[in-house]
């Protein structure tokens, strides 16, 4: 089974990275991904 990288299948289909955000992340580690901050 592989896991699913939903951020970058999301990524793949058009959507910018600043416009996804890692809800799961807490919010001091968010700042340091690729993606958007929340």
């Amino acid at each position: 089974m592989t896991e699913a990288d939903l951020a970058q299948d999301l990524v793949d289909m058009g959507i910018p990275k600043a416009d996804i955000i890692f809800g799961l992340h807490p919010s001091y580690k968010r700042p340091y991904t690729d993606y958007g901050v929340a």
